[in-house]
């Protein structure tokens, strides 16, 4: 009888076990669970035609990170007006990859040889959408192939069909204002309080830091940053660099508290690693958001995704004279403050609207295709072709009218 009591209480407590550690597994895997009910969905009704106005689109391209949020119903989780798109990264769910509305590839398709095919046969109403948030001069397309392959564009560059910044500018209202081509700033911005002004300087200890893991780019930013770097020891001013290419780790696991640590420097070294048009990442963000005044270098126009007197433009002024205005900022404190002025009439969030906007765009169907891609991608391609040793050769793509 004790024999079976015993027995009974270890199933008790294995069965407890089994319970714990399946609820755990399904906890950690919830994200796996909800895409394959997703996935199932998408199967049912492709299969009996239950839901006709289901802009069903394909990720072509694997392993991108960029495309991770479009695989949790983003239409839905934003209001989207349109948000019938349903998103999947399994060519298998249907027998041919004719059936999607659209398919997306990213750029590294263009680029590099990466070891598969690409679709050659496209339907009418069927969309190709070349979507990249990297520069265009890290992955330039070299097939001529490409010119007559995209119908959609959807990526960091201004004059996109559908544009994919990395942030957006919103006033206080809370309405969208940059980044744009026609971008329309305060003409008059209100100094910040002293309050706040006194909060900004109070725990400033250092004047300036670089993050960095990519040690040698397409920009040659580390030229300018040696250059800077020389221009401020004449000044007594050290720059901390962080990372790979630098003397001082954020340890693994740790990058929010690095990130706040950005509130004890004067500036935030946000310098691209490419010159491409339009292309400024979320490093200046990250400089913005924690109270530090970015030194930007790209190739952008940065009066159209930032407030004015809100950055230090190191390509334009040159290492020497933006080592100049570095140090007379952290010692004119009060000069210093107004680049800060642009809060009290903006702000600065990593949101955007363009994965509504993609929805949208694949709903209303407009038919064209992009003559002329490679140049509109990367004006400069030729050169950077000429210097690549490997190209993506690019199938060519029948239009399937049946």
């Amino acid at each position: 009888m004790i024999a079976i009591l015993r027995y009974i209480k270890f199933m008790a407590k294995l069965t407890a076990v089994i319970v714990f550690i399946f609820v755990i597994l399904t906890y950690q895997n919830s994200h796996i669970i909800k895409r394959r009910i997703r996935n199932f969905q998408y199967w049912r009704a492709s299969l009996k035609k239950e839901v006709s106005n289901i802009k069903y689109i394909l990720i072509w391209s694997k392993n991108n990170h960029n495309f991770d949020e479009l695989l949790n119903d983003p239409f839905r989780k934003n209001k989207c007006f349109y948000n019938n798109c349903n998103v999947t990264e399994d060519r298998n769910l249907t027998k041919d990859y004719r059936n999607f509305d659209a398919i997306l590839f990213s750029e590294n398709v263009i680029s590099r040889d990466v070891g598969e095919e690409l679709p050659t046969k496209r339907l009418l109403n069927q969309k190709f959408v070349f979507a990249a948030k990297e520069a265009a001069d890290n992955y330039p397309a070299c097939d001529d192939k490409f010119d007559d392959y995209f119908n959609l564009t959807w990526t960091y560059k201004l004059n996109s069909d559908v544009v994919w910044p990395y942030f957006t500018v919103f006033n206080k209202k809370g309405e969208e204002i940059a980044p744009r081509v026609d971008v329309k700033w305060e003409a008059h911005l209100k100094p910040v309080s002293k309050k706040i002004g006194k909060s900004i300087i109070k725990v400033k200890k250092y004047p300036a830091v670089w993050f960095v893991s990519n040690c040698y780019t397409q920009s040659r930013r580390e030229t300018f940053f040696n250059n800077l770097k020389a221009a401020l020891d004449k000044y007594g001013f050290e720059v901390h660099v962080i990372g790979s290419c630098g003397t001082r780790e954020c340890p693994i696991g740790k990058d929010k508290k690095c990130m706040k640590s950005l509130k004890q420097y004067y500036f935030y070294l946000a310098l691209e690693n490419s010159i491409s048009e339009d292309y400024v990442s979320e490093k200046v963000m990250k400089a913005l958001q924690h109270y530090t005044v970015p030194v930007v270098y790209g190739g952008a126009n940065y009066s159209r995704f930032l407030p004015p007197h809100s950055y230090i433009n190191g390509r334009t002024l040159g290492p020497k004279k933006t080592a100049a205005k570095m140090a007379g900022l952290i010692i004119n404190r009060t000069e210093y403050l107004q680049y800060f002025s642009w809060q009290n009439h903006y702000m600065i969030r990593n949101k955007t609207n363009s994965m509504c906007q993609l929805c949208e765009a694949l709903n209303k169907g407009a038919k064209k295709v992009h003559h002329g891609f490679r140049k509109w991608w990367n004006p400069g391609f030729k050169e950077i072709c000429n210097k690549k040793r490997k190209v993506r050769q690019a199938p060519s793509v029948n239009l399937n009218r049946t």
